[in-house]
């Protein structure tokens, strides 16, 4: 069986979330969704920028 999907961010206790490429950000979870959309922005970014890189 499939394992269950996580949904980031996650909390870490204390104030501290766990975004999905691991690194964590403290302060209110609305920080920490934040955070999370523009890392997967980023991610978004990087996999089109590969796809268009030509491979040798």
């Amino acid at each position: 069986p499939e394992a269950p999907a996580i949904d980031y961010p996650t909390t870490s206790g204390g104030g501290w979330w766990t975004l999905s490429d691991g690194s964590k950000v403290q302060g209110k979870k609305a920080r920490a969704v934040k955070a999370e959309k523009l890392l997967q922005k980023a991610v978004q970014r990087a996999r089109a920028e590969a796809e268009a890189t030509p491979e040798f």
